[in-house]
């Protein structure tokens, strides 16, 4: 999740996959905002499982949540 999450957030489908064909980024986006949150609760990165979260919200609502997310950690 560390190394995919920021694509995954910015449904960028094609460099996470390596081709053209989106069509199982949804899939890729649900499978860790459903099961991989809670796994990633103790990871040194903070912000992972509150990012990965984040990937069950729609692209809008998305990057909303995130801006406000790393303006009050700080970043």
């Amino acid at each position: 999740m560390e190394s995919w999450i920021e694509l995954l957030l910015r449904d960028d489908g094609t460099s996470l996959l390596g081709w053209e064909d989106e069509s199982l980024l949804p899939e890729l986006q649900a499978w860790p905002a459903e099961h991989a949150v809670d796994r990633l609760a103790g990871h040194p990165d903070p912000l992972l499982a509150r990012k990965t979260a984040l990937l069950a919200l729609e692209h809008g609502e998305r990057w909303v949540a995130h801006s406000e997310m790393i303006a009050s950690a700080g970043g």
